[in-house]
């Protein structure tokens, strides 16, 4: 169990009521959203509302879009964090210096299948 489904479950104890009440913003315009967080079980959380809300326990985050904003096909979804390799290390991108970012852009991305797929053309003197 993550610390916010935790921490809503303690909340819901303390009150004596399986059921809170958040507001929060959407995800992609910043419009106030509400949402309902309800016990399921013993140990989890069911969340709704007036928007697409959804929680992600691998980063223990509750996400959410205001109803316009998915009715636009825009989607919920979770951050991703790129790491990178600098100088043996991996490191997360958001986290390099300005040079170093500049330097991230131009990298080129090698698809390794389709490296293997083509013929290796060897010459020969």
């Amino acid at each position: 169990m993550n610390e916010t489904e935790r921490y809503l479950l303690d909340l819901m104890d303390e009150k004596g009521d399986d059921h809170i009440n958040l507001v929060s913003t959407c995800q992609h315009c910043g419009q106030d959203i509400a949402l309902m967080v309800d016990r399921d079980g013993i140990d989890h959380i069911k969340i709704r509302g007036n928007c697409h809300a959804k929680y992600y326990p691998q980063v223990d985050r509750i996400v959410g879009l205001c109803w316009e904003c998915e009715s636009k096909g825009i989607v919920v979804g979770c951050p991703c964090e790129t790491f990178s390799r600098v100088t043996g290390y991996l490191r997360p991108v958001k986290n390099y210096n300005p040079g170093k970012k500049a330097e991230f852009k131009l990298r080129k991305m090698y698809d390794m299948d389709s490296a293997l797929a083509h013929e290796l053309v060897i010459p020969t003197a």
